[in-house]
C-alpha cells in the first residue's frame, strides 16, 4: 500500500498536494483543522481515483498533535511512503498584540509541529529505505524581517534549515528530503485584509497556483529532494535578497509589510 498524508490539506496547496497524490494512487491521510472541508475533499477524491482517504481533523497548535495523528495512522494499519508538511498560519499583528498561547501556536504549526511529525514517521521510512519528506517553507524563509507578522519568516527559515539539515544527516537511506519555497500564491492567505494589501498591484500573472507549487515540490521530491523556490515572485525575492543583502532587503520588505498592516 502507497500511502501520504498531508497537513493543511483543506485548502490551498495542501489540498492539491492531497489531490495530486491521490492521482498518482496514493492512499491519504488527510489532517487539518475543518473536519467538514476534509470530508468533502476524501469524498472527492475517494470517488475519483478509487483511493482510501482516513480523515484526522487535528490542530497543530496542541503540542500533542503529532502523536495524536501518529496513533491514527497506527491504528489504522498504514505505513507513510509520504509525509507532507503543509500546514500554516499567517500572522496578522504585531507581537505584542496577540497572547503568548497564540504565538505558540504559530511556532507549533509551522515549526515545531513539522519536525515532530518527521520524527514519528521517518523511522518507518528509513526501516524500509523509501521515503519522501516535503516540507513546505516559503520564499519568505530568507526575509531577514517580517513586521506585522513576527513569526512568519523565523519559522520558515527554521523549518528550511532544519531541513537541509535532515538530508545531510540521512544521505543515501532511500528517503529524500525537499524544501518547498512558494512565492506568492492564490490561497485563502490573499483573502486576508492585509496580505492583499501587501501583494496589491501585483501582476495576476506574478500569482501562482497552489497546483503549480505542489506538481513542482513533487517533482524535485522524486529527483532526490532539495531546496525548490517555486514561482516568479519567489525567485524574485530570493534574488534581491542576495543582491541588495539583508539590511537593504529587510527594509524592503518591512515597510511594505508595516505599509499594508497601516492600510488594512
Amino acid at each position: 500500500m502507497n500511502a501520504a498524508l498531508v497537513t493543511g490539506a483543506s485548502s490551498g496547496i495542501g489540498r492539491e498536494f492531497a489531490r495530486m497524490l491521490a492521482e498518482k494512487g496514493y492512499d491519504v491521510v488527510l489532517v487539518a483543522r475543518r473536519a467538514q472541508r476534509l470530508a468533502e475533499l476524501a469524498a472527492e477524491l475517494e470517488g475519483r481515483h478509487r483511493v482510501r482517504c482516513l480523515v484526522v481533523p487535528m490542530d497543530l497548535a496542541q503540542a500533542d498533535a503529532p502523536d495524536r495523528i501518529h496513533a491514527a495512522v497506527m491504528q489504522a494499519g498504514w505505513e507513510l511512503d509520504v509525509l507532507v508538511n503543509n500546514a500554516g498560519v499567517t500572522p496578522d499583528a504585531r507581537f505584542l498584540d496577540r497572547p503568548w498561547e497564540w504565538q505558540a501556536g504559530v511556532v507549533s504549526v509551522m515549526a515545531t509541529g513539522p519536525l515532530h511529525l518527521v520524527h514519528v514517521f521517518l523511522p518507518g521510512m528509513l526501516a524500509r529505505r523509501h521515503g519522501y519528506v516535503i516540507n513546505v517553507s516559503s520564499a519568505g524563509a530568507w526575509y531577514p524581517s517580517t513586521p506585522t507578522q513576527t513569526l512568519y519568516g523565523a519559522t520558515k527559515a527554521f523549518l528550511l534549515r532544519a531541513t537541509q539539515t535532515l538530508a545531510d544527516e540521512y544521505p543515501d537511506s532511500g528517503v529524500s528530503f525537499t524544501t518547498v519555497c512558494p512565492g506568492v500564491t492564490r490561497t485563502e492567505i490573499l483573502d486576508l485584509p492585509m496580505s492583499a494589501k501587501a501583494v496589491k498591484g501585483l501582476p495576476p500573472m506574478l500569482i501562482d497556483s497552489p497546483r503549480k507549487v505542489a506538481d513542482r515540490g513533487w517533482t524535485v521530491a522524486t529527483k532526490g529532494g532539495g531546496t525548490v523556490v517555486v514561482g516568479a515572485t519567489g525567485r524574485l525575492l530570493f534574488v534581491l535578497m542576495r543582491i541588495f543583502g539583508e539590511r537593504l532587503g529587510g527594509r524592503i520588505t518591512a515597510k511594505r509589510l508595516l505599509d499594508a498592516a497601516g492600510e488594512a
